[in-house]
């Protein structure tokens, strides 16, 4: 494929990503209504946007799982740099998301070595003995009834808590910061050597919870 067709595939891509996702705009608005707590809100968020962005960047060569959505991201980030249309449609898209889902107008970019400090720092909060001793004490509290969605929702609760300590160190305040600090690191989650670092911390935080 020339670099002329590539291009053209990622716009027309992007374009279906966004037309579906204006018509969940009725459940973007739910989620900023409903009585739920922050982490809760977000993965509703995710549960919309990931299938569509999959369904369609399947149609267009990549793998019809988070792998090819996280491939076809990296390719995307690479030609906005070369061509402005790629940069605004992704620009245009992720406003449109907070304005209706979390009713926020401003979205803010990271580089990548912002990034990496960022993740970095977030990773290694996670797997300190500091925070697995808070694990520790959240699972104990878990009621022995209590199902593994139940466990998992009480583990993400406190995990919210540690990611946006570390995020206001790097001047992504409150849940606006946390939301805005997400979606700026979504373009970089395809580098390996982050992908490595999350895998692993998750890994550690998991074991630790006896999930």
């Amino acid at each position: 494929m020339n670099l002329a067709n590539d291009m053209q595939n990622l716009i027309q891509a992007q374009l279906e990503i966004f037309e579906a996702l204006k018509l969940e705009v009725t459940r973007l608005q739910e989620i900023r209504s409903v009585e739920k707590s922050l982490i809760e809100k977000w993965q509703m968020f995710l549960e919309i946007i990931l299938p569509i962005q999959i369904n369609v960047v399947q149609k267009y060569g990549f793998q019809g799982d988070q792998q090819g959505l996280s491939s076809f991201n990296e390719k995307y980030l690479k030609y906005s740099e070369q061509e402005n249309t790629l940069w605004e449609l992704n620009e245009q898209k992720w406003l449109f998301l907070f304005e209706h889902a979390f009713g926020l107008n401003e979205i803010r970019k990271l580089s990548l070595d912002e990034a990496t400090a960022l993740l970095k720092d977030i990773f290694t909060a996670m797997i300190s003995e500091s925070f697995l001793k808070k694990v520790d004490e959240v699972m104990a509290r878990c009621d022995d009834a209590a199902t593994m969605l139940e466990k998992r929702q009480a583990l993400l609760e406190v995990l919210l808590l540690l990611h946006m300590s570390v995020m206001e160190k790097h001047h992504f305040i409150g849940e606006k910061g946390y939301l805005q600090a997400q979606r700026a690191l979504m373009d970089y989650y395809h580098i390996p050597e982050l992908m490595k670092g999350a895998n692993y911390a998750q890994k550690v935080l998991f074991e630790r919870a006896g999930l």
